[in-house]
Parts: structure tokens; C-alpha cells; sequence
């Protein structure tokens, strides 16, 4: 017989500006794509066909993507919701991005999972720029969040797993 965990996840996302907006604790999924050593490509060096070794090719930029229940509303006029921060309208419509350039609107993300019996882990992206779907459903809402992790120079370059 299997056995089902559930995972309780939170997501906290900031503006440049230090605006945040807290997802509500649900039940949900992670997933974490295009992790590599050093967040860059091995390319093969070949000689006459034999492989001879590797050097360091293009940067890679990992997903992350969050899929949890929300039953609340995606955007207000006065206060920060999810599809604001998304969006970039609304209250944070004035709020300044992560993206060092300052050209791209992107956002400082942590993602904690909670595990039955105790165990978490905590995922920081110092800048992300991310997609959203949501899906209404008798059931409850489904809401997914797809972050793509740049470089930004920090700690969390691109993503800090703690």
C-alpha cells in the first residue's frame, strides 16, 4: 500500500522595493529543473571523435516551479496579491524590480516546504522572473508558479537550497 505525504508549502515573494506578499500555507508540490555544478553547461571537447574532456559552456538557468491549493483572490487594488506580483500592477504597480539592470520586472522568491514529522527545506531565488496558472475547481483552486533563476551576484546566485 502507498503512503501519501502531504507537504505544506509556503511562498513569500519581494519586490525590489522590499514589498512582499505571502502565499497562504497549502498543501502542494515542488519541483526544481536544469540544476547543474556551477549553474553552467559541460560541453564535450572531442578529439577525432574520442572524448578527451570537458570545459564550462553557457549558463544555465534553473526552474522552479510551486503547485498548491489557493482559494484566494488574484489581484486587489489595495492589497498585494499573487497576480499583482505577477502582473506588476496594482498596489506594487510602482514598486522597482530585482533585475540588477532594473529593465525586466523580476522578484525575490523563497519557498519553504514543510515535511510530516518535521523536516523542511528552503529555497531562495534572489531573482526570478515567473509564470502563473490557475485552474477553479470544485475540489479547491490549483495554482502553479514556474520561477526562472538568473544570476544576480548574491548568495542565492541563482538559487540558494538550504
Amino acid at each position: 500500500m502507498a503512503i501519501t505525504t502531504r507537504k505544506m508549502i509556503a511562498v513569500v515573494l519581494e519586490t525590489g522595493s522590499a514589498s512582499q506578499y505571502t502565499l497562504d500555507t497549502y498543501e502542494g508540490d515542488v519541483n526544481i529543473s536544469g540544476m547543474e555544478a556551477g549553474f553552467t553547461e559541460a560541453v564535450p571537447v572531442l578529439d577525432r571523435g574520442t572524448y578527451v574532456g570537458a570545459v564550462e559552456g553557457d549558463d544555465m538557468f534553473p526552474t522552479l516551479t510551486v503547485s498548491i491549493k489557493h482559494d484566494g483572490r488574484l489581484t486587489d487594488a489595495v492589497a498585494q496579491k499573487i497576480g499583482d506580483m505577477l502582473l506588476h500592477q496594482g498596489a506594487v504597480s510602482a514598486d522597482v524590480t530585482t533585475d540588477p539592470e532594473g529593465r525586466v520586472w523580476m522578484l525575490k522568491v523563497v519557498v519553504t516546504v514543510t515535511y510530516p514529522g518535521g523536516g523542511v527545506d528552503t529555497f531562495t531565488v534572489g531573482n526570478a522572473r515567473f509564470s502563473g496558472d490557475y485552474a477553479a475547481a470544485n475540489d479547491g483552486n490549483t495554482l502553479s508558479l514556474t520561477f526562472t533563476c538568473y544570476r544576480d551576484g548574491s548568495a542565492n546566485d541563482p538559487i540558494l537550497l538550504t
